[in-house]
Order: structure tokens, then sequence, then C-alpha cells
């Protein structure tokens, strides 16, 4: 016995099988019909789906569920950000729920009190949202409650260059997994959102007030630690943080094979000096490509441009189906790429456009071939 006893000591210890990830509910993170929920424009015909305006995954109830405040804030941000708005049913019955009730049924209306079966502008992209100061949605605090996780003083790094090292470590770890390994900072309101950053002034909100010019986006209060594959699944917009029955969560937004199943609804513990604001304009941000198809399909969109806070708003009647209309005003067609808009736009009034009627060049004289080059997101 003593000899089978040593003997077994000198071999190597295997560990178990790594189990197969979930099968259930994997099948509705990685489609199905009854994950979707389709959200429509009472303005606009329901022929040829003419008027959805956005489609959101419905992945919190395997058999269509959708929290309420996830939904009603994506859809009041396109809609300028009218926040006191409301879902009906296709038959018109109002919807009342609270804000971490589910949304069940496959399609709603959108409408906004005094403007009910209207044409109500929407913003037809990130690029052209104005950030709700001092007016955020109504389900999204202000900053972390007083529960949020202490961490060790958090001293705003000398410059932009010490942000990864400071984030990491008041993070410990990936956010979601808290993993160490593969670690990488990732910012909230993308490097490539500067000019929207620096328009919406949205580095009131830093906590290294010293950061100044290209600089201002590269606060810690605007990046968050993530494991290096959970870093480009965000980037790709395949989910979100959004806050659910008094917590912060993660929310898959896009199909996935296996991430949905393993981290659709997890609890975060966010630290101290993470930016909500800057958690809202991810949020935004990932939100707004879903609108490029209400854009292009049948008659004409009004929309709204914001420019920045405090600034002139335009709106325009939006030609549906024409791609340089749609380059000319920005849409998010590719998710990866946006139109920077020359300042001057800031200043047009409101015109009115039917769709197909006048080509481009007639309708946006202003606009100089510059406006028409691409950045990457």
């Amino acid at each position: 016995m003593s000899n089978s006893s040593s003997d077994a000591s000198r071999l190597i210890q295997l560990r178990e099988v790594v189990p197969a990830q979930p099968a259930d509910p994997s099948t509705v993170f990685s489609g199905s019909e009854r994950s979707t929920i389709y959200f429509r424009h009472p303005g606009y015909p329901q022929f040829a789906r003419q008027n959805i305006l956005l489609k959101l995954y419905a992945f919190d109830n395997p058999f269509r569920g959708l929290h309420y405040g996830v939904a009603h804030t994506a859809c009041a941000m396109v809609a300028c950000n009218a926040w006191d708005c409301y879902f009906t049913t296709l038959e018109g019955q109002r919807v009342d729920l609270q804000a971490d009730e589910l949304l069940t049924a496959e399609n709603y209306y959108f409408q906004i009190p005094g403007q009910e079966n209207t044409r109500y502008p929407v913003y037809p992209n990130f690029a052209h949202w104005a950030f709700p100061h001092d007016d955020l949605p109504p389900n999204w605090p202000d900053e972390l409650d007083d529960d949020a996780e202490n961490s060790s003083p958090l001293r705003p790094p000398p410059s932009a260059s010490g942000i990864s090292q400071a984030v990491q470590r008041r993070d410990d770890g990936c956010l979601i997994t808290h993993h160490h390994d593969f670690l990488q900072t990732a910012h909230l309101c993308p490097r490539a959102e500067l000019r929207w950053f620096r328009e919406n002034s949205l580095s009131d909100y830093n906590l290294n007030k010293s950061l100044q010019g290209n600089n201002t986006i590269e606060d810690v209060s605007n990046a968050i630690a993530l494991r290096m594959d959970l870093h480009k699944a965000f980037d790709d917009k395949r989910y979100v943080i959004v806050p659910k029955r008094g917590k912060w969560v993660v929310h898959l937004t896009e199909l996935t094979r296996t991430l949905g199943a393993l981290y659709h609804n997890t609890p975060l513990k966010l630290k101290r000096g993470i930016s909500t604001k800057c958690l809202l304009v991810r949020f935004a941000w990932a939100i707004f490509p879903g609108v490029a198809d209400f854009l292009t399909r049948g008659p004409g969109r009004k929309i709204k441009r914001a420019g920045g806070r405090g600034g002139a708003e335009a709106g325009w009647d939006y030609g549906g189906g024409k791609r340089h209309e749609e380059e000319e005003l920005g849409a998010d067609t590719n998710p990866g790429r946006r139109i920077i808009s020359p300042a001057s736009n800031a200043a047009i009034t409101a015109v009115n456009i039917t769709a197909k009627a006048q080509a481009s060049s007639s309708i946006f004289p202003h606009v100089s071939a510059h406006s028409r080059r691409y950045n990457r997101a």
C-alpha cells in the first residue's frame, strides 16, 4: 500500500475536463425570432417595415423579454433625448411598466407626448447626438451609488500616458471576469470620438482637470479595465454596461455564440472614479448605428442635428434610399466609420427635402468635398 501511494504521488495531477459552454439559453443569444423587438416610429407607414426605428435584441427572457429602462433610454436618445416618451402596442394601447419590468411583445410604437403619430425628428447618428447635460435619462444614475466599491486612493495620472496603469490599478483586473491576464484599458467614449467629446464638453466631468487639447479624452473616468477579448467585443458594440435592478450589469446588444450565455445580466462591481455619464456615452455609441436602416427606407425622414453644448440645431427631411444624401448627413451605415461634418453646419437653418426629389448637390450646396472624408471610429 505504501509503495502504491508513493508511486501515485509522483504522477502529474490532471484537472477535470473544461465544461462545455452553457447550452440553455445560448440559443436565444445566437439567433431566434423571439429574441427581437421592433420599435416603430408612428409618423411613417408600416408598409414594408419602413417605420422600424430600432431593432433591439430581447435577451432578458428566453421567450422574448427586454428591460423596459434599457429600451426606453435607447429610443428616447434617438428621438432627440425625449425622456417623457412612452410605448404603445400596435393597437394603440399605452404600455405602463416600471423600469425593471420586461417588454415582451414583438412590436411597439414609440410615442412622444403632444406629438403622437407625427413625424417627430430623430438624431441620425452618434455624431449628431447632443449629450443631455443636467438632464440624464430618468433611470440612469448621475453618479455611482454610495455602495460602489472603494479602491485605493485614486490620484489622476499626471499625464495622459499614465491612464492605463491608473485604470488597471483601480479596477484590479478585468471589470467583468476579474482576470489579470491579457488586461487592456478600454475607453468608454472611444478615442475616435474626440471631436464629439470636446464639442459636447464631456471633459467637464474629468477627474484630471489639467488634461488639455487632444488629451482631454484620456481621463481615468472615461476608461475601464477589460480582458483583451472582452475589450474587442466592447469595441465591436456586442455589449454595453447599463443599470438594472439597482446594479450595473453587462447587457448584450448583438448575437453571440457564447458571450451572451456567459455574461448577459452579470452584475459588475464598478469602482469609484468611473463616470456614469461616460457609460451613457458608450451606450449611445453602440445604439445609434441601428438607426441607419430607418434613415434609408421609404419616405423622407425628419432629422435633427445638434451642434454640441448650446450649439445650433437644424432639421432636415432626410431623403430615403439615397446614398449620397446619407453621406452628406453622415449616417452610420458602417459602424466603423463616420463623417466629420464641417463646422459651418452649425449655422444651417431648417430645410425640408422630399425623398428622391433633388440631387444632393442642390440640397446641400454649402457642404464641401472635405465633409465626405471618413475617420475610423
